[in-house]
């Protein structure tokens, strides 16, 4: 199970890496402003399909 963390303006960059899991860059979006958030939801997204497809890829191969 991945936790993904979303932080707008000024936002905790600390709290953020407490609340993903596991803490990587790869968890973490941010967003400069509301405006700035289908920029952030084409970036999760792309995020969430490439972690699937990973996993779907190691189910194969064992």
């Amino acid at each position: 199970v991945s936790v993904l963390a979303i932080g707008i303006a000024h936002a905790d960059i600390e709290e953020l890496r407490t609340i993903a899991s596991p803490t990587t860059y790869k968890n973490i979006f941010f967003a400069s402003d509301f405006d700035d958030l289908p920029t952030v939801e084409r970036e999760f997204i792309s995020s969430i399909c490439s972690e699937a497809l990973q996993s779907e890829f190691k189910q194969h191969d064992e």
